[in-house]
């Protein structure tokens, strides 16, 4: 049986960015202000992904008008489905 060798590859601070919801634009403006990678890494680290945050909102918005309210992933448990 052959195992193939598989490298894991560090995020580049752009992409830590985009996961935070940020643009290209952003990462770039920090750059041309002489912030270092490494301390793009901490501040792409210390942010709060405002997708996420805003869809947890939406949410707990929808189930405190309407009691009866149920997400995706509660509708597929009760329907017997794992998540």
């Amino acid at each position: 049986e052959m195992i193939e060798c598989l490298a894991i590859r560090k995020l580049t601070p752009t992409e830590a960015f985009r996961l935070q919801g940020m643009r290209d634009e952003d990462v770039e403006k920090c750059r041309a202000v002489g912030i270092s990678n490494s301390s793009l890494y901490k501040i792409a680290g210390n942010g709060l992904v405002s997708n996420c945050v805003q869809y947890i909102m939406e949410h707990l918005y929808k189930a405190v008008v309407n009691s009866n309210y149920q997400t995706t992933d509660e509708k597929a448990v009760a329907d017997g489905y794992g998540v």
